[in-house]
């Protein structure tokens, strides 16, 4: 697609990636890319964007991390979760660490200052930083069912989970994306996004979070 728009004269692009390439990037010891044909498949696709355009045409690569809130129109990826929180007992299990989120309006504006700025490089857009718990309460409440208890995984319960998703994934042809034990490990250690670099190079302000997972 953006060979095409290449030669249709096309300036300036924004790609819509993840924020494991970040992660990727600021904490390569972890080596996401190595071990998760997800992660590697999202550094690749700014890669190969960047790849196809000439030197004239502006490609920024916003690198976004769980995204709340929700578009008109159209369902919000996370409602089967809240689905689930809503109905689901008093508990809620939630991983240890720590991860950003960013609103979808957030996200938007970032965009489109990115295309007006012909800005080139990559973006980590983040609206706020919460531990895993905070968030997954957050969300509870929004769907009108406060948890009385959050338990915090361990990385070996977390692993064991995955593995099961695992088994059950493949019983219907699929098969996951990333090691189970690697996947617990990482969600159980800080997976946070520097604001400023898209307030300094974008011009994107703060978001009101809140309103964004109601």
């Amino acid at each position: 697609m953006l060979a095409a728009g290449c030669r249709a004269q096309t300036d300036r692009a924004v790609v819509l990636g993840s924020f494991y390439a970040t992660l990727q990037r600021e904490q390569p010891s972890l080596r996401l890319a190595e071990l998760s044909p997800y992660i590697a498949s999202r550094i690749e696709q700014a890669e190969h964007a960047r790849a196809a355009v000439d030197a004239e045409t502006s490609v920024a690569v916003l690198e976004l991390p769980y995204v709340a809130g929700k578009t008109p129109g159209r369902q919000s990826p996370l409602e089967p979760m809240l689905r689930s929180m809503s109905i689901g007992d008093a508990d809620i299990l939630a991983y240890p660490g720590t991860t950003a989120v960013v609103t979808v309006a957030q996200t938007a504006r970032a965009a489109v200052a990115a295309l007006e700025r012909r800005a080139k490089g990559n973006y980590p857009i983040v609206t706020a930083n919460l531990p895993w718990a905070d968030l997954f309460s957050r969300l509870a409440t929004a769907a009108g069912r406060p948890p009385e208890r959050i338990w915090k995984l361990s990385p070996r319960a977390i692993e064991l989970l995955l593995r099961w998703a695992g088994i059950r994934q493949r019983r219907q042809g699929f098969t996951l994306g990333f090691h189970p034990a690697h996947w617990s490990e990482l969600h159980s250690t800080a997976m946070v996004l520097d604001p400023d670099i898209a307030r300094t190079g974008l011009g994107v302000g703060p978001d009101d979070l809140g309103g964004a997972l109601r």
